[in-house]
């Protein structure tokens, strides 16, 4: 059975280190795994993660993308925050590949809050083309979620 985890020792650059076929890949932090083949032929299957972005890194990471981009503006203490974030998880696995999902941190991020004209959390706003194009504010369900990232897709 392959073996996947975070590397441990600093000669491995803290990448991700892989065990395919009786290879050994490391690969950078940033690589999204979402589904390999095992040694018995098994297919394994990664949820595909959210990858965090903040003021420094917002224009390239989400207004530069060429695929769209939704970005879950939370916080740690945010109850309602905690509780959407699962559902973005699993919308990140689903539709991995098509849209890219973000998280950024409202408290440490002031400057694109501000930018955004968010004022309550968790807000969600879908970017296409460097362009914002839809936005829900609040804990919504995970179709009122699904049905923004489809419109993100379609419009």
């Amino acid at each position: 059975m392959p073996w996947c985890g975070r590397a441990t020792s600093s000669q491995a650059f803290a990448g991700i280190v892989i065990v395919l076929e009786r290879r050994t890949e490391v690969r950078p932090p940033d690589h999204r795994i979402v589904e390999w083949r095992s040694w018995s032929g098994e297919r394994v299957r990664f949820m595909s993660k959210p990858i965090t972005v903040n003021d420094g890194d917002f224009a390239t990471s989400v207004l530069g993308a060429d695929a769209p981009v939704i970005v879950d503006f939370w916080a740690p203490w945010c109850g309602p925050c905690r509780a959407i974030a699962p559902m973005v998880d699993d919308l990140a696995t689903e539709y991995d590949g098509r849209v890219t999902f973000a998280k950024l941190n409202a408290d440490d991020n002031p400057r694109t809050m501000s930018s955004y004209g968010v004022m309550g959390i968790p807000t969600l706003i879908a970017f296409k083309g460097g362009k914002e194009v839809g936005r829900l504010v609040g804990l919504r369900p995970k179709p009122a979620l699904k049905q923004m990232v489809e419109g993100t897709l379609v419009g």
